[in-house]
């Protein structure tokens, strides 16, 4: 898939970043651990987004229609995934980093 921006403003809802532990979440495991480092906030790891505009992030993963667990084991199953943000439509963005970060605006 291409590079999409995040979803619009009142759009996603329910925005969350987490940084999964990589030694404690696997494939497997039902409960993984996270630690959550923004609320309301994504990852835009190698760009930018102008305000209103256009998102120039590199995401490892930018896609909906994803449940929360799979999301986050997707991001503990990728060596290069730091951050996975989740957002309450089931969209999930993965990010080998979050130096940048900015307001969801919803």
């Amino acid at each position: 898939g291409g590079l999409q921006q995040p979803p619009a403003h009142g759009e996603a809802g329910g925005i969350k970043v987490a940084a999964p532990p990589r030694a404690a979440v696997s494939s497997e495991s039902e409960g993984a651990p996270v630690v959550l480092r923004h609320e309301g906030r994504f990852c835009c790891p190698g760009g930018h987004c102008e305000e209103g505009g256009e998102c120039t992030c590199s995401w490892l993963l930018n896609e909906g229609a994803l449940d929360p667990m799979d999301c986050l084991r997707r991001c503990a199953d990728d060596p290069s995934c730091g951050f996975a943000t989740l957002y309450g439509n089931g969209y999930c963005q993965l990010s080998a980093d979050c130096a940048l970060s900015y307001e969801a605006g919803d």
